[in-house]
């Protein structure tokens, strides 16, 4: 028989999300001119178009702005009781309420709205 593994994480990475779309948007001009240059190498005007889809505009990335700013919320409370030098279990409760508060606050925004069904289900 095979040990069973723990579960160590959830499948949604929330931390991971942040920090992959949180670089994405401090490198946006690079991400651009690297969309822009994959483009233009391709010669199949399909895969063009394709390539071409994939640049973000403006209210795109305003969007992955927003988006990781939400997330820098969970991110926080995650890291509030992720410690491997001792127990920080009594963290948990106060942190995830911390992050109830504020994306509760966040759904009521107008800023926000996009986000606000996800944020809803999220409370």
């Amino acid at each position: 028989s095979q040990p069973t593994q723990l579960l160590i994480d959830m499948k949604v990475r929330w931390s991971l999300t942040f920090i992959m779309l949180n670089h994405a948007e401090t490198n946006k001009d690079h991400v651009d001119t690297f969309v822009y240059e994959m483009g233009r190498q391709e010669w199949n005007l399909t895969r063009r178009a394709k390539i071409d889809f994939l640049q973000l505009s403006a209210t795109e990335w305003m969007h992955v702005g927003q988006f990781a700013d939400l997330l820098s919320y969970a991110d926080v409370a995650q890291q509030a009781f992720s410690s491997e030098k001792g127990s920080t279990l009594h963290l948990a409760i106060p942190a995830l309420e911390t992050l109830h508060k504020t994306w509760s606050s966040r759904a009521e925004r107008a800023k926000y709205a996009r986000f606000a069904p996800a944020l809803t289900a999220a409370v």
